[in-house]
């Protein structure tokens, strides 16, 4: 049978950048690893914890240089790391797609940026159910989009009945602020989580230098939080 892929750390553009803008803004070393665990404490009744996880790894076959991956053992270590945290709200973050945003990718020859979905995506998607993380943050497209995701619970015997579905889990894609090369109709435009009591509201908003004031909303959605 064919041997395992393997996949490798390696330096790429997407993750030099990403460290050096870490290290402008919040002034974190660039040799501190992208994996981290934040946890914001605020007046809400709960904690918001984050865990960053680094898509941009490349394999050591070629074919699948620029596709995201992140890996068992660094997922299932940020993930029981979350786990450990007690009432809050749970998010992960990263570069690459866990679903598609675009209406239709064709992938181009050579070395040029393929298909966008990490290719771990089933399995960082039923993790994060499984470990009640509810939203997933994400870029690389710069086509800003929310979209839902739950999968069937597995039966651990075959005489136990069919499984419910797990607990939502929202994908939230950003768009870009600074980018010359976007799609017809799409502009730079930044992203705004709002988090209440309530449960939480996403905006993306075009991002207008001259215009007074926030500018126009082009996405909204609200999204309903289980504090565990």
């Amino acid at each position: 049978s064919e041997a395992p892929t393997e996949f490798v750390a390696t330096s790429c553009q997407h993750e030099n950048h990403f460290l050096s803008f870490r290290n402008s803004v919040w002034g974190v070393s660039v040799d501190q690893p992208i994996e981290r665990l934040v946890c914001i404490q605020s007046n809400l009744p709960y904690q918001l914890v984050i865990g960053t996880l680094n898509s941009a790894r490349w394999n050591t076959v070629e074919r699948f240089q620029e596709y995201g991956f992140v890996g068992t053992d660094r997922l299932e270590s940020m993930l029981r790391r979350m786990a450990r945290r007690t009432r809050a709200a749970k998010l992960l973050a990263m570069h690459h797609h866990l679903l598609p945003v675009a209406a239709r990718e064709v992938p181009a020859d050579g070395h040029a940026r393929p298909v966008s979905v990490t290719l771990d995506a089933g399995h960082i998607l039923e993790e994060a159910a499984a470990y009640g993380i509810q939203m997933v943050l994400h870029g690389h497209q710069h086509l800003p989009a929310v979209l839902k995701s739950a999968r069937v619970r597995a039966r651990s015997a075959a005489l136990e009945p069919v499984g419910s579905l797990t607990q939502d889990v929202y994908v939230l894609a950003g768009g870009t602020a600074g980018s010359k090369e976007l799609p017809p109709g799409v502009p730079n435009a930044y992203g705004i989580l709002r988090f209440s009591t309530k449960g939480a509201k996403y905006q993306v908003v075009a991002l207008d230098p001259v215009a007074a004031g926030q500018g126009r909303v082009l996405l909204e959605a609200e999204i309903p939080l289980v504090v565990a």
